[in-house]
């Protein structure tokens, strides 16, 4: 008798000492700390383009050899947004074995860059602007290459900035900005260069 009583003291002692433990795991411990923090996100505007005004060539008149005429970007963007009609009229053209009738463009010469209004996030950095290096115009006679160099037939920034040509541009704190985009036509000669208008859709996509 008095060994089942010590073994059941033994297993009371047991049990007690183990829910004691227990308990004392369960408790906190005197230096923690707890402290709360927010996870946070933001939706972006896209960026859009938008109006859109076209690479005009103007009239041009063949030569006797194949030549080209050639559409340059300003050197700055200009500071009256270019998709006004002046800034993007009064582009460079300059024609080599081909004859760009009128010559400098103008109000009344309709011929320019072509240009995008960019708006996005102000102050963003929207670092992919792509353009295809070449698109074909098509017309009644043989198709003409329009060749669209991204290092020096493109610009794009804020209006009255210098811009960049190639690389990463920048929204200003107003989040609009602007793409001009030019290149190089090659023209046949007046012998095969069959008399008309020649187009050609010209895809460009600018992300951040």
């Amino acid at each position: 008798m008095k060994n089942v009583n010590s073994r059941t003291a033994f297993r009371n002692t047991a049990l007690k000492l183990f829910v004691a433990v227990a308990a004392l795991g369960a408790a906190p411990s005197a230096f923690a700390a707890t402290a709360n923090i927010n996870a946070t996100a933001q939706i972006i505007p896209p960026i859009t383009l938008t109006q859109p005004v076209d690479i005009r060539f103007g009239n041009i008149a063949a030569g006797a050899v194949a030549g080209t005429v050639f559409m340059n970007v300003p050197v700055a963007i200009p500071a009256v947004g270019p998709t006004t009609a002046a800034p993007v009229n009064n582009s460079t053209r300059v024609a080599t074995n081909a004859v760009a009738v009128g010559g400098t463009c103008s109000i009344t010469i309709l011929c320019g860059v072509g240009s995008f209004q960019i708006d996005g996030l102000a102050n963003a950095t929207f670092a992919t602007v792509t353009t295809p290096a070449t698109v074909t115009l098509t017309g009644p006679g043989p198709g003409m290459v329009l060749t669209i160099a991204a290092a020096t037939n493109r610009r794009y920034g804020g209006a009255g900035t210098a811009g960049v040509l190639t690389g990463a541009g920048t929204l200003p704190a107003s989040g609009t900005a602007f793409l001009l985009v030019g290149g190089t036509l090659a023209v046949g000669t007046s012998a095969l260069q069959t008399a008309g208008a020649y187009t050609v859709v010209v895809p460009i996509t600018v992300d951040y």
